[in-house]
């Protein structure tokens, strides 16, 4: 929920389904996601799909930290004349740095880089992306996270993006989890907050 900006409030319910499958070096991911948006009228549907490669490039050793590789892929099935999407194909890659410090506590950061598509009569910019936090499990089965994120704007005259998050996550039982997530935005690009909720299931 915020006004990104604008003189206008908006309020988007993001509802995804996730697949990911697991490779002896990296992790393929299917999301599907049903979108609703609230501006001055509701237009709810399917959202955008996204696909997206994790490569692990370098695992850690002693001292050395590790590196994954990640490219994706916004595949536009979001309806653009319902506001939902752009119509537009996207495309992103980024490098992300770890570090386990012991074993409870890792810490990490990426950046990379998106193309967005640009709809008819619109330039879009590169848009840069980093993040930076700590991941802390404490007594199991619970694990802690805080993270600050940065996107730069993509049109002119707009806002970079900018919010600091918390998620926490409680293991249920060896094949399900349960997680959540509150962040705040730190830039008039950015929402207001965010609320998320998940659960996971290991197959």
């Amino acid at each position: 929920s915020g006004d990104y900006g604008s003189s206008s409030g908006t309020e988007i319910w993001y509802a995804p389904l996730s697949i990911t499958r697991y490779l002896s070096r990296g992790s393929a991911t299917l999301i599907v996601p049903l979108v609703s948006v609230d501006t001055d009228s509701t237009e709810s549907g399917l959202g955008d799909i996204l696909l997206k490669g994790r490569y692990y490039a370098f695992l850690q050793e002693e001292w050395w930290p590790g590196l994954d590789l990640v490219a994706k892929v916004k595949v536009p099935t979001a309806d653009e004349n319902e506001g939902l999407g752009t119509g537009e194909l996207d495309e992103g890659v980024s490098a992300e740095v770890y570090r386990r410090f012991n074993r409870r506590f890792v810490g990490f950061f990426s950046v990379g880089y998106n193309v967005i598509g640009d709809p008819p009569g619109v330039n879009y910019k590169v848009q840069w992306v980093f993040d930076v936090g700590g991941s802390f499990v404490g007594r199991p089965p619970w694990s802690h996270t805080l993270f600050y994120d940065y996107y730069s704007r993509t049109a002119p005259g707009g806002d970079d993006i900018r919010s600091i998050a918390y998620a926490i996550g409680y293991k249920l039982a060896p094949v399900w989890k349960l997680h959540g997530v509150v962040e705040k935005g730190l830039s008039d690009g950015a929402a207001d907050y965010t609320l998320t909720a998940g659960i996971a299931r290991y197959f």
